[in-house]
This record gives C-alpha cells, sequence and structure tokens, in this order.
C-alpha cells in the first residue's frame, strides 16, 4: 500500500514536479516575450510558492487584498499589486508603504482622491473594463484619461500605466473563444493607452491578467506585464477551455467514495 492509500480523505494533494513545471513555463513564455510575470497569489497563498515564483523571475506578485499583502511584505517580497479597486482602508497600508514597492488600482475618482489623502507614496493603474462589467472603467467613456489626470496631480501618487482582466474568458468552453477573447482584451487595451499618450500622459506598463487569455493569446504586442494566477496548480477550468491537458494539473483533492447507485457515487 502506498502512501497516498493511508492519508485519511478528503485531502489535497500537489505533484510538486508539475508545479514546478507549470512555475517555469509561464515564466519562459513572459521572458520570451519580453514581458513582466506577476503572478496572482489567491490562487496558493503560499509565501513558499510566492518566493519560487520570485526566484524564477517574477517581477512580484499581485494579491486581492490588503491582508494578503501585508503577509507576503512580511515574508519579504518587496513588490505587491493589489489588484482590485481601493476606496478605504488606506491607513492599513501606512505600515507596509515604506522600503517597498506598493502599487494600488483604481477606477473612480473616490479611489483616487482616498489614495492622494493618505499621503503614502503609492504607484497607480487605472482598472479597464474589457468586458467582465465588474469592475474597471468604460474603455469608450473617457474616463481613464481624467482619472489619470487626476493622478498625476496628486504629488504622492505616481500614475503607472492600466491594467485589466478579462474574466469572462472563464466562461467559454473552447479555445477559439479564448483567444478572441485574449486579443480583444489587448486591443482595447491598446487603445486606451493611445488615447493617454495623445493627452501626453506617459503610460509605462500596460497589465493583463486570467491563465486562460495568457495561455490563448496570440499576439503580446504592446502588453508589458501578465498577471496569471490559476497556473500555479491548473484545474477543469482551464481544460475545457482548451489552453492545458489533464496532465499539466498539479493539484488534486483525494476522496473517498462511501457510497454508490445507479446515478452517483458519493
Amino acid at each position: 500500500m502506498g502512501v497516498v492509500e493511508t492519508l485519511e480523505t478528503p485531502a489535497v494533494l500537489l505533484d510538486r514536479a508539475q508545479l514546478e513545471r507549470n512555475l517555469a513555463a509561464m515564466q519562459e513564455l513572459a521572458d520570451a516575450q519580453g514581458m513582466d510575470l506577476r503572478p496572482h497569489a489567491k490562487t496558493h497563498k503560499s509565501v513558499e510558492i510566492g518566493r519560487r515564483q520570485i526566484a524564477l523571475g517574477a517581477s512580484g506578485l499581485t494579491v486581492a487584498t490588503v491582508g494578503e499583502a501585508r503577509a507576503f511584505f512580511q515574508a519579504g517580497i518587496d513588490s505587491i499589486t493589489i489588484s482590485r479597486p481601493l476606496v478605504s482602508g488606506m491607513e492599513r497600508l501606512a505600515p507596509m508603504a515604506q522600503g517597498v514597492e506598493l502599487r494600488i488600482v483604481v477606477d473612480s475618482p473616490r479611489g483616487v482622491e482616498v489614495a492622494a489623502a493618505s499621503g503614502l507614496a503609492l504607484r497607480v493603474f487605472i482598472k479597464v473594463d474589457v468586458g467582465l462589467h465588474r469592475c474597471g472603467v468604460d474603455p469608450q467613456g473617457g474616463e481613464a484619461l481624467e482619472l489619470a489626470r487626476q493622478v498625476v496631480a496628486a504629488p504622492n501618487l505616481a500614475f503607472r500605466g492600466i491594467l485589466s482582466h478579462a474574466g469572462q474568458v472563464y466562461a467559454v468552453e473552447e479555445r477559439q473563444a479564448a483567444v478572441e477573447i485574449a486579443e480583444a482584451e489587448r486591443t482595447t487595451m491598446m487603445e486606451v493607452r493611445d488615447e493617454l499618450f495623445t493627452a501626453g500622459i506617459e503610460v509605462a506598463e500596460v497589465s493583463v491578467g486570467a491563465t486562460p487569455t495568457v495561455l490563448a493569446a496570440a499576439s503580446f504586442e504592446g502588453i508589458t506585464e501578465i498577471r496569471p494566477g490559476n497556473y500555479a496548480f491548473l484545474d477543469l477550468l482551464p481544460i475545457k477551455v482548451g489552453v492545458v491537458a489533464h496532465e499539466d494539473v498539479a493539484l488534486s483533492v483525494l476522496a473517498t467514495v462511501i457510497s454508490k447507485n445507479d446515478e452517483f457515487f458519493i
């Protein structure tokens, strides 16, 4: 009897060798395209894996919450993007803002006002809605330009660029749809970037995210950073989309069948 057969279930199983292959493959993709890789750590929430991503060449990490940012800063990761728009709680960032690169995201005047009032030295990205319709400014509405001007006018804020998340890709079930979503995201971001350039505002970074779109993308022209998270472990979703195979998955759950009938295993 092997070790797996002796485990109490349910149990999470991690294939360390496959995890390492997944981490290396995404870093190689970023390097080959001349982009920064800033993985979203909400997938693993692991200091050890975050450190491994940095060691392979990641420029920093992406997180979803201030609490996640604090945990990784305390572990020595010194460049972090909080990718959800912040409109409050800036005082919680103060203990982290010394000697590290703290990057935040805004999609409203209120977000910029709160960041400016904090007095903290923050690098700011404007989130652009590229089709998910959850967060982000309308790419056609001129909001990005107005927010960029607001950020530039704040002495403690450094405008870095624009950021997007094409989360609508999670609903598709074939690769070509993911290819089209990835290209639509890229071209939308280029249009917003060019609008800001035309107005005399430097856009140093154009950051996109989501594992399926990164793996399906036909072109990264104009993109400076990718922020996939799921790629570390992978699961049935990117398999359904057609961008990876079952053998690429590094994380699984071991379970015991306790009952069965004509329709189900329980």
